[in-house]
């Protein structure tokens, strides 16, 4: 409900207005009254009013000087006057403070009836635009405590929608910009208002992002939520821009900024390229990224084979099979760009230097047969300007940059799974490439690696506890860390310790 303060001094004028306000909209109207400029100021902080309605010509404080101090006390109150026509100059600097509107006397039923329909439309207004901006407040991490009472609701669902490939790069252009023109977001967003389900659109971090916040306080709220993503992304897939939505449902309101992070790390991760897709964040079958995401090691050795031996030729041929495979196999953008920066890196410096150029250009594909066009035209420009000829080995190797990554970050938790999301390769084939060249697998080097520096962190300092030399090399157990030791140097730690001291 809409609180009216009414403020003028004569007392008959007043009374009437409150219960013609009452006759033309009660259901929407609450109204005190005041009868002069310094009792309204009073009454401000107590009955918190959404609109200041006063007359210009009163005792002790006119309108004018009550609408700057009310606007001093509550910059967001709307605000009309009341007056006699020959008050025109009252009228005139009243709107130049920002009045919504004005009422002449006498006041007939038909204009107060007018003024009530726009402070209604205005307040309407002035609510969303405090809405939106607490949301995104909250999107930021602002506290919970800056919530308005208006989006207390009971379910909340954030969804991150990215229009084509996700974007890295330092310039922020996407193709995908046009689709936030097509009304198939706002037609989707639509349907679910007619369910009572509230939704707000926010800025992501680029331009073909956008946060959306829903609330509802229904039980059913998330089933027709999936169904109206659903038929998003049916409606999307005849769409020139496929569309990723990353989905967290069953939130509370302090939980949304947190949320926001958690889904930009899932798109980056499992953006299905140049596909329209949904990534409901509870469901199980994203939990295991692993095992979903289908392997290309075959095809991917033939084209660093071909890089190796810089054959422009065959690789060009190889290109055309790997990409195949992606869009067969539903490759994510995450594991493409992995292996394009693999790439690069086989071609050397020259090839490092590139990668900014390579990341616009997958983010500008939309399409197998777009990113096949571009990739030829990049690869075979970069040959060319490199005068790239026949070498036996490649100086930047994929298993020299995996044994560069064992060495910085030996103190992090490292797996073979882990290794495979960083560089792009199923784990057999990254670890029989690994062991071909440097005699361990990367486990066992990484492994080799941590005792060796062990060893000389003890070396230096053999009085430090144990528990600290395990956590320095990355292991958080001391036992393990123990029979690890064992196992790859014949002597415990302390027996180690004690033979350098002999």
């Amino acid at each position: 409900m809409i609180k009216i303060l009414l403020v003028d001094d004569e007392v008959a004028i007043s009374s009437g207005m409150k219960k013609l306000i009452a006759k033309l909209d009660g259901d929407s109207f609450c109204v005190a009254e005041a009868y002069d400029g310094a009792e309204a100021l009073d009454m401000i902080d107590e009955f918190d009013p959404d609109v200041l309605l006063t007359d210009m010509r009163m005792p002790r404080m006119d309108g004018m000087q009550l609408l700057r101090e009310a606007r001093l006390r509550k910059p967001d109150l709307l605000t009309a006057v009341i007056s006699a026509y020959s008050d025109y100059d009252y009228i005139r600097e009243a709107m130049l403070m920002h009045a919504s509107d004005y009422l002449l006397k006498p006041i007939t039923a038909d204009a107060l009836r007018e003024l009530l329909g726009k402070l209604k439309q205005k307040h309407e207004q002035l609510l969303r635009s405090k809405e939106q901006e607490t949301v995104e407040m909250l999107l930021q991490g602002a506290p919970s405590e800056y919530c308005l009472p208006v989006l207390n609701y009971a379910y909340y669902t954030l969804l991150l929608v990215c229009a084509g490939p996700y974007s890295n790069g330092v310039v922020d252009m996407s193709p995908g910009e046009s689709f936030w023109q097509s009304g198939l977001v706002s037609n989707c967003l639509g349907s679910l208002e007619s369910y009572a389900i509230r939704h707000w659109i926010a800025q992501g971090e680029r331009s073909n992002e956008r946060l959306i916040v829903l609330a509802a306080n229904r039980d059913d709220a998330e089933a027709l939520l999936r169904k109206a993503m659903d038929e998003l992304i049916g409606q999307a897939a005849s769409s020139p821009v496929p569309v990723t939505v990353a989905i967290d449902s069953g939130l509370s309101v302090n939980q949304l900024s947190a949320s926001s992070k958690q889904l930009r790390r899932e798109l980056l991760q499992s953006l299905i390229f140049v596909k329209s897709s949904l990534l409901y964040l509870n469901d199980h079958a994203l939990k295991d990224k692993d095992g979903a995401q289908r392997s290309f090691a075959e095809e991917t050795a033939r084209v660093m084979e071909a890089v190796e031996y810089k054959k422009y030729e065959l690789l060009a041929e190889e290109w055309q099979r790997l990409t195949a495979s992606w869009e067969a196999g539903q490759a994510t953008q995450y594991v493409i760009m992995q292996t394009l920066f693999r790439v690069l890196a086989g071609l050397g410096q020259h090839g490092l230097n590139r990668q900014l150029d390579l990341e616009m250009l997958v983010s500008q594909s939309l399409s197998y047969e777009d990113l096949n066009g571009k990739l030829a035209l990049f690869f075979n420009g970069l040959f060319q300007s490199a005068g790239l000829e026949h070498k036996p080995a490649s100086a930047y190797s994929v298993v020299e940059l995996v044994e560069q990554y064992l060495k910085a970050n030996y103190r992090e938790a490292i797996s073979m799974q882990s290794l495979s999301r960083e560089f792009g390769l199923v784990p057999n084939y990254l670890s029989v490439l690994f062991k071909k060249e440097i005699g361990l697998t990367p486990l066992e080097y990484l492994m080799d690696y941590r005792m060796n520096e062990a060893k000389r962190i003890m070396d230096g300092q053999p009085h430090l506890l144990l528990k600290q030399v395990a956590s320095e090399v990355g292991y958080a157990d001391q036992l393990y860390f123990s029979r690890v030791f064992k196992k790859r140097t014949g002597l415990s730690p302390s027996e180690y310790v004690q033979s350098r001291q002999r």
